[in-house]
């Protein structure tokens, strides 16, 4: 066991999380488990050690009572994915969401009865893009519910979120790790009205924010993204700390509209971040050191998401006339291309409610 006291003190984990690393990696040292492209990040310390499962390109944490990650961690290595660059890469289309996490206990998981018609997507925290570059397991572990995926605003999961994934993987091209800790945050807000209304002109603040489904998973009110770069043989180093609202964002507004420092995202999400090792604070920040435009395109375009919020209400239509309605709403909106999904989506709701509609007449005759 002195093999691992390394590892025990600077990960600050607990020994049943070491016995599967150990399982899973067939390691026989710390230094191992760090080389591990995908988990070098793990040398700067894990930001907290509740509810920690290991998969096997990420290591994430899991709030129980909110049924979603409290972070999500994972390194990206440029001479990793160079060395995968000219390999067939896994299709995200063979992936599945399904809510089996390794540790947490049934009833602190979230499910897909949980999304589904709830107005929320399914946004993954460690992108299944990142993970593409191995074989399926990896790749489908990305999309394990509790463990790596929060309710999202879907414009903001297809478009400026994509987007910042995207930023952060291009960073892959420069630096020889880039090391990302990622995670839901809620923020309250101001609430003016107690404000105004109390004499000493105290601020008041609230929390407010949506649970969905029969687990009442809870919508974060942000999104935060933590990203530190190095190239091990200059020793260069920068970081960039952004955190977005869940919501839709102009896709003009500037990355560096959203950076916060290091010490504020660890006082908002109670989390130690890269605090091993070295002294964060001191850390270039990474804007500072190469561009943080955006420069990717959006996944999915306005008039797509429109559809796709367009099949939620669909799906909740109790009677033909309202379903009618709707539907002359959308044929309205003379879409270039129907999509699919609402197409199929329409045709089912139409067959269920005739048959019910049949089905009443029969009962009245």
């Amino acid at each position: 066991m002195k093999r691992y006291v390394f590892f025990f003190s600077t990960g600050t984990v607990t020994g049943l999380f070491v016995s599967s690393v150990i399982t899973r990696l067939k390691t026989k040292s710390s230094n191992d488990i760090e080389q591990h492209p995908y988990l070098n990040f793990i040398k700067y310390g894990l930001p907290s050690s509740q509810n920690l499962e290991f998969y096997q390109q990420y290591i994430t944490s899991i709030d129980y009572v909110r049924r979603i990650p409290s972070w999500v961690g994972y390194s990206l290595s440029r001479d990793f994915l160079s060395s995968r660059s000219l390999l067939p890469t896994i299709k995200r289309a063979g992936s599945e969401f399904k809510s089996e996490c390794q540790q947490a206990p049934q009833q602190f998981r979230a499910t897909n009865e949980d999304y589904f018609d709830s107005g929320w997507s399914r946004g993954h925290m460690a992108p299944a893009g990142d993970h593409k570059f191995t074989d399926r397991q990896a790749i489908d572990e990305t999309f394990i519910l509790s463990a790596n995926i929060v309710p999202q605003d879907l414009d903001n999961n297809a478009n400026y979120w994509y987007r910042i994934e995207q930023f952060a993987r291009q960073l892959a091209d420069k630096f020889d790790f880039v090391h990302i800790i990622t995670g839901p945050l809620f923020i309250p807000v101001e609430d003016k009205e107690k404000k105004d209304n109390n004499d000493l002109n105290i601020p008041c603040k609230q929390m407010t924010h949506a649970v969905i489904g029969p687990n009442e998973v809870h919508v974060p009110t942000h999104l935060f993204k933590c990203i530190l770069v190095e190239n091990k043989d200059q020793h260069e180093m920068a970081v960039g700390c952004f955190v977005v609202p869940n919501e839709p964002i102009d896709r003009n507004r500037p990355l560096t509209d959203f950076a916060v420092s290091i010490k504020d995202l660890e006082k908002r999400s109670g989390l130690k971040l890269f605090h091993q090792r070295i002294n964060v604070e001191d850390v270039p920040f990474l804007c500072n050191e190469t561009s943080c435009e955006l420069t990717s395109s959006e996944a999915m375009p306005p008039e797509t998401i429109e559809q796709v919020n367009y099949c939620s209400k669909v799906r909740r239509c109790i009677t033909l006339e309202q379903l009618q309605q709707l539907w002359t709403e959308i044929e309205n909106k003379q879409y270039k291309k129907l999509d699919n999904m609402l197409k199929s989506a329409y045709d089912k709701k139409l067959t269920e409610l005739n048959q019910k509609t049949s089905a009443s007449v029969k009962k009245i005759e």
